[in-house]
């Protein structure tokens, strides 16, 4: 249930500070030190070119026709931590619901950062402190299994349209080097909760005889399974236990996908921005 209200709720709750905002009729400007976040506008159908420079130099880069400026932007406030302020920015593409590419340029006193995030069908990552140590996680969805068939060769046999598309939760954790991916086993506790919730959906789609809604829980709870540490036996029992019938017998090359994509997820744009 958790990475649904993720879904639903697709917004942080930004602090914004009023100096760091400067607008005029084409364009957004949003301040960070000496690093700037531009959206100026590219044609007279919503496209913006976004850029994110540091002293007049080109970190990041979405060229018009990839972006549609969406909110929310800006300047935030110790995010992730006390003393640290992270410049937040999305462009949407404009199709029905994908896709949204996030940039983010955290500074710390010991360190900063500039990630260019991939969030796909999800409109913005959330901020959220997972294991109260002070300082806050990205929530960001995997989409790797949007629109999943187990034959892709024929995805009209077996397939999950979106509606029923899961979109598992991962956190971003901000470490000595900045921004990573979370590990299997290290939030072993947060991820437990999450299997319990998707096993629980599970059981109530099989009780109100809905096959086709049980699958993505089913999913979901194993894919959470993995991330809290679970090995193969767990997984695959999981999988017996709430994948309908038809999709039961691909269980094992379904474990396998999912191991692939715990083991693979990467939401950081394939072109890594410059260096800050």
């Amino acid at each position: 249930m958790r990475e649904q209200r993720f879904i639903v709720v697709m917004a942080a709750i930004l602090l914004v500070l009023p100096e760091a905002r400067a607008f005029c009729e084409d364009a957004q400007r949003f301040v960070l030190e000496d690093y700037e976040l531009s959206f100026r506008k590219a044609d007279d159908e919503g496209g913006y070119w976004a850029e994110l420079k540091r002293a007049g130099r080109v970190l990041v880069e979405v060229e018009p026709g990839a972006c549609f400026m969406s909110d929310p932007v800006g300047v935030v406030a110790d995010k992730p931590a006390r003393g640290c302020a992270s410049l937040v920015g999305y462009c949407f593409s404009g199709g029905a619901h994908c896709c949204t590419t996030g940039i983010l340029l955290t500074v710390c006193p010991s360190r900063r950062d500039v990630k260019t995030l991939s969030l796909a069908h999800s409109g913005a990552f959330q901020w959220e402190d997972a294991d109260g140590d002070g300082i806050d996680e990205l929530v960001v969805p995997d989409w790797s299994f949007a629109y999943y068939a187990v034959n892709p060769d024929d995805p009209a046999d077996l397939f999950l349209p979106f509606a029923f598309s899961p979109a598992f939760r991962r956190l971003l954790v901000w470490d000595e080097e900045g921004w990573r991916v979370d590990r299997p086993g290290e939030f072993a506790g947060i991820y437990g909760a999450l299997r319990k919730e998707a096993v629980e959906e599970a059981q109530r789609a099989s009780a109100q005889r809905d096959p086709e809604g049980s699958v993505g829980p089913a999913l979901s709870a194993a894919y959470y399974a993995f991330m809290g540490g679970r090995g193969e036996d767990a997984v695959r029992e999981i999988l017996k236990k709430y994948l309908p019938p038809d999709w039961r017998e691909f269980s094992g090359s379904i474990r396998k996908d999912l191991r692939s994509s715990v083991e693979g997820f990467d939401p950081f744009e394939t072109e890594r921005p410059r260096s800050p």
